[in-house]
């Protein structure tokens, strides 16, 4: 089942037409980091779980409009939710 963005989102990450990675942590309007690689947000991500001891949700948007979901736990584990598009 995928996660309803609209009203679920803990994390959203949306990719611009160059490549460039905007991250959005909870319902927060300020990025948590731009321009950045994918290895950088999946680290500050990863971070934010184990600090607040609880799994976090990530949405991935594409221009294309590929959707991509994944579940990131305190543990470091990860799981990947089918794509919705």
């Amino acid at each position: 089942m995928a996660v309803d963005t609209d009203t679920a989102t803990q994390a959203k990450i949306v990719v611009d037409d160059g490549g460039a990675l905007t991250l959005f942590i909870g319902d927060s309007a300020e990025p948590a980091a731009e321009d950045a690689t994918n290895i950088a947000v999946l680290r500050i991500l990863m971070d934010r779980a184990e600090k607040l001891e609880r799994s976090l949700t990530v949405a991935t948007e594409y221009p294309s409009g590929h959707s991509t979901y994944y579940t990131l736990r305190p543990d470091g584990t990860m799981d990947a939710e089918p794509d919705a598009s």
